[in-house]
């Protein structure tokens, strides 16, 4: 199956600047793939300010690229009961569910993201991920159209996109060996 999480100390960059006071102070554990050390202190986090979304997030990133997914799956729930609105969570939920093989709960997933955030090519892109893993790959070249109508120098995006459509030309063509064209 296609892996769509590309989890890796990359994916927390937003929330860790805003906890660890920036990138350039100290080393973040996630970046030294020290993820035990890295779940303690978000562990720690959650427990001293039980209301902050950004650590339950964390959390649910490490969880992940721990291979936790079910674990990480409940952290982000956690954080949405804060920000019901968190795009970032949705979305990783989604990833967390289709590195289990829940395509059909990530879809759904990504789809809720999109809701909330139209212009999310992130959300567009996974749901296209999503769906070609599910073998729908009309419609993952429809979400990783609209991936590229909301950031159109996104080079991944373009490259699931070309994937995604020589599939299809593989698929109709097996499907009618004898269809001239």
């Amino acid at each position: 199956p296609r892996q769509t999480i590309q989890m890796d100390s990359r994916s927390t960059q937003n929330h860790r600047s805003k906890t660890s006071g920036g990138p350039n102070v100290g080393i973040n554990p996630l970046d030294l793939r020290q993820y035990d050390l890295a779940r303690a202190g978000y562990e720690t986090a959650i427990a001293l300010a039980p209301d902050y979304i950004l650590p339950y997030v964390n959390l649910g990133v490490t969880l992940s690229l721990m291979g936790h997914f079910s674990e990480a799956i409940a952290h982000y729930w956690n954080g949405l009961k804060i920000d019901p609105n968190d795009i970032k969570s949705i979305i990783y939920i989604g990833n967390a569910l289709q590195s289990k093989g829940d395509y059909e709960a990530a879809v759904e997933s990504y789809r809720n993201a999109i809701a909330l955030a139209p212009g999310c090519a992130e959300a567009h892109n996974n749901l296209g991920n999503a769906l070609e893993n599910q073998g729908n790959l009309q419609a993952a070249v429809t979400s990783y159209t609209q991936a590229l109508v909301c950031e159109p120098k996104n080079e991944q995006n373009q490259n699931n996109l070309t994937r995604a459509r020589q599939q299809l030309g593989a698929t109709c063509s097996s499907k009618n060996p004898t269809d001239k064209q």
